[in-house]
């Protein structure tokens, strides 16, 4: 059993991702406002944090630049009206006033990004970033086998819809052969099947699925489980949640393997700030704000490691976290945000380079830095 499947990376590659649109968007002078809220609060929360927040900026701004922010709040007024938030538990809105260089960037969140308002000249994409590495880490699957049925469970950070992704099959007496009757719960159809073939149904969809597996059973019937798996769905299967005759709720066993998910994806981002420093013994990975930036323009960047991402005073400043994670979305390498005291000490970043790829010299990186801070 391994983590291979918990990566929580930004698809870098998807041409609708909304952060890479904002990656790429032109450079420009005119600042920035990006604003995170959560609408579990309701509309009318919402409308007064923004208020509140933006009157306190724009007491600091004049001229053209307070009409471009007042033009631009009200962009983020009329957004929140207008849009549909059923289902929705946070929003992000990116946008700029100027009227030669508008832009208007909104995504809806499955889980609650908290409240902020920045002005500033870049976006402040890092919630988003964490938002959604958070939320790839919470996805899964779980098979509970118990009292003679087999069932597959959704783990999703969207709670609200987690009933539409389960199929349950209730098997033979033995559970050496699982051809059985199906029931299926959900709602939306996706998963539906014909009544003599559920378990090569059940074994389809486990096998499309990317996400980490989890078993919930007792001893007896963890071998026979396993066993029936396909060989690239055991590859994906992290651990199991052992039962001992206790009668616990479908919701109770989502938690607990809410728990092991994000426990076993803590020690998977501890495991790669571990390679990371391997690597760059060996110059396969470099440590270092100018070294990262360097390697990720060059193309050679393979995976991009943060620490100290909402902490602000650690790691690198806020506009050099900002700057590393924009240029590694554009040459779409991959970024992970992590806690760790060690990459902080480090300088805040590291990469892993492509395979093959040489690293940057370190003489050269050196000298590069030195002549950065004499000029």
């Amino acid at each position: 059993m391994h983590a291979s499947a918990l990566n929580g990376q930004l698809p870098v590659s998807t041409p609708t991702n909304p952060l890479v649109e904002l990656a790429h968007l032109n450079n420009s002078d005119r600042p920035f406002i990006s604003c995170y809220l959560d609408m579990r609060k309701g509309l009318a929360y919402c409308l007064a944090f923004l208020n509140r927040k933006a009157a306190q900026i724009r007491a600091a701004l004049s001229g053209v630049d307070r009409l471009e922010f007042d033009s631009a709040i009200e962009v983020i007024r009329r957004s929140l009206e207008q849009v549909q938030r059923e289902g929705v538990r946070g929003i992000a809105v990116f946008t700029r006033g100027a009227p030669t260089d508008r832009h208007l960037t909104l995504v809806k969140t499955a889980s609650s990004p908290g409240n902020r308002l920045v002005y500033s000249r870049s976006a402040e994409i890092l919630p988003m970033l964490a938002l959604h590495q958070a939320e790839t880490q919470a996805r899964g699957n779980l098979l509970l086998a118990r009292d003679g049925r087999l069932a597959l469970l959704r783990l999703d950070p969207d709670t609200h819809h987690a009933s539409r992704h389960e199929i349950e099959i209730m098997p033979r007496p033995a559970w050496a052969n699982l051809k059985a009757t199906h029931r299926a719960l959900s709602k939306t159809g996706r998963f539906g099947m014909s009544a003599g073939e559920p378990e090569r149904a059940l074994r389809e969809i486990l096998v499309a699925s990317s996400e980490p597996l989890l078993v919930a059973t007792d001893k007896q019937t963890l071998a026979a489980i396993t066993s029936w798996l396909p060989d690239e769905v055991t590859d994906r299967l992290i651990g199991c949640i052992p039962l001992t005759g206790d009668k616990a709720s479908l919701e109770a066993l989502r938690e607990r393997a809410r728990h092991r998910l994000a426990a076993t994806c803590q020690a998977d981002m501890k495991r790669r700030v571990d390679a990371l420093f391997d690597r760059q013994r060996s110059d396969h990975a470099l440590l270092g704000f100018q070294a990262v930036i360097d390697a990720v323009r060059r193309g050679v960047a393979d995976t991009v490691l943060l620490s100290d991402w909402d902490n602000f005073g650690h790691g690198l400043p806020w506009e050099s976290k900002i700057e590393v994670c924009l240029e590694t979305l554009r040459h779409n390498a991959r970024i992970l945000l992590c806690d760790s005291l060690a990459l902080r000490q480090a300088g805040g970043v590291g990469c892993m380079l492509r395979q093959g790829c040489p690293a940057v010299p370190r003489r050269l990186a050196a000298e590069t830095n030195l002549m950065k801070a004499v000029a």
